[in-house]
């Protein structure tokens, strides 16, 4: 419990400098009279990167459970190797799945064609 004192003690002078800083970034456009610099612009998130995440964390999951499994009786793998390797391999496996869909992903937006009012199709999921 020690240990996170110093932790939180860090996330805490962390949050109140960059909230200062936003404050100060956002008088000086005000007082120069820029539009403001919106952070989240849409408020849908990119699905492609939560597309990502849960699958690294499954894969992750997966292999620990794996690692579980297979270390229970030492005949297959032994167990250090065995929580060490497996979510590592399956976590770059699910990486290199989630690589793959978004380059399939950005091929099918740069394939699209023009609709009627000449906007291109865009691959969206609305919340």
């Amino acid at each position: 419990m020690k240990e996170l004192i110093p932790l939180a003690l860090f996330a805490m002078v962390y949050g109140i400098i960059d909230l200062s800083y936003k404050h100060r970034e956002r008088k000086m456009c005000i007082d120069r009279g820029l539009p403001l610099i919106e952070e989240n612009k849409s408020k849908t998130t990119n699905w492609l990167v939560s597309f990502k995440w849960g699958v690294f964390l499954v894969a992750i999951g997966l292999g620990l459970f794996l690692a579980d499994v297979l270390s229970r009786n030492g005949e297959i793998l032994s167990r250090d190797w065995a929580f060490i390797s497996l979510p590592l391999f399956l976590g770059g496996l699910a990486l290199l799945v989630s690589a793959i869909a978004e380059g399939s992903v950005a091929k099918h937006q740069q394939n699209a064609k023009p609709d009627k009012q000449g906007k291109d199709e865009k691959l969206t999921i609305n919340e």
